[in-house]
C-alpha cells in the first residue's frame, strides 16, 4: 500500500518539475532584494560583501584629508607696527566658498617703546587655526574670517637705557592672540592669492619674567597657497 502510494504521488509531482531548474545564487540573492551583506549560495558556502571595515573607511577618510590640504598649501606674511610673522600656511576646504586655515609661522617682534618696558625686543615661534569665508565662487573676491594663534616668545627688555639705573633682563611669555580679519582674493590659475588687514588682541596667558607689553593689535598680510588638483 505505501509502495503504491509513492509511485503515485511520483507520478503527480513529476510533470510539475519537468523544466525547472535550482535557481543560481545570483539569482536567490536578486530576488531578495540585492542585500549585499550576505550571498548564499546553494553549495551551502556564504559569502559577505558588506561595506568596507571601519579601519579602511577610516584610513581613506584621513588620505583624502591629507591630500586637500597639501593641494592647498602654501606662505602667509604679516606685518604690524611692532614686527613681523612669517610661515607656513595650508587649507583644508569645505567647499568652494568656505575654509579653515592652519598656520606655523615665526614671530618677531621690535616693540621699542610700545611695550611695559623701555624697549623691548625678541621673537619665537607660533602656530593658529582659524576660518575663512569667501563671497565669490571658487574663493575669489571679498572675504572675511577669524583666527586664533598661539605664540611662544622671549622678549628681552631694558628699562632706563643710557641712565645710571638701566636695568635688563628677559622674559618668556606664552601670547594667545585671537584676531578677525577681512581682505579680497584672486584666482591665478594654479595658486591663489589673498590680501588682508586684521584687528585682534594680543594675551599674556603666562609670563615669566617681568611684564612685557600686550594688547590691541592690527595687521595687515599676504597669503599664497596653491590650487594644485582642484
Amino acid at each position: 500500500m505505501r509502495t503504491s502510494s509513492a509511485l503515485l504521488l511520483t507520478l503527480a509531482v513529476a510533470p510539475a518539475l519537468h523544466g525547472c531548474r535550482l535557481p543560481s545564487s545570483g539569482e536567490a540573492n536578486e530576488r531578495r532584494g540585492g542585500d549585499p551583506a550576505l550571498t548564499v549560495a546553494f553549495d551551502g558556502t556564504a559569502s559577505a560583501r558588506g561595506p568596507l571595515p571601519s579601519g579602511e573607511a577610516t584610513a581613506g577618510a584621513l588620505d583624502r584629508t591629507w591630500s586637500t590640504l597639501f593641494q592647498n598649501a602654501g606662505v602667509e606674511m604679516q606685518v604690524y607696527p611692532a614686527g613681523v610673522i612669517a610661515g607656513l600656511h595650508t587649507q583644508y576646504l569645505l567647499d568652494e566658498r568656505r575654509a579653515l586655515t592652519f598656520r606655523i609661522a615665526a614671530n618677531v617682534a621690535d616693540r621699542n617703546d610700545y611695550g611695559k618696558q623701555d624697549d623691548e625686543q625678541g621673537g619665537g615661534w607660533g602656530v593658529g587655526a582659524g576660518y575663512r569665508s569667501y563671497f565669490g565662487p571658487r574663493r575669489e573676491g571679498w572675504l572675511w574670517g577669524a583666527r586664533a594663534d598661539l605664540w611662544t616668545l622671549e622678549i628681552d627688555w631694558t628699562d632706563d637705557p643710557g641712565l645710571p639705573g638701566e636695568q635688563s633682563g628677559s622674559t618668556d611669555v606664552l601670547v594667545f592672540q585671537p584676531t578677525i580679519e577681512a581682505g579680497y582674493g584672486w584666482d591665478l590659475g594654479d595658486w591663489r592669492l589673498e590680501l588682508l588687514a586684521g584687528f585682534g588682541f594680543e594675551i599674556n596667558v603666562v609670563e615669566h619674567g617681568r611684564d612685557v607689553g600686550e594688547g590691541p593689535i592690527g595687521l595687515l598680510g599676504v597669503t599664497l597657497v596653491s590650487d594644485f588638483g582642484e
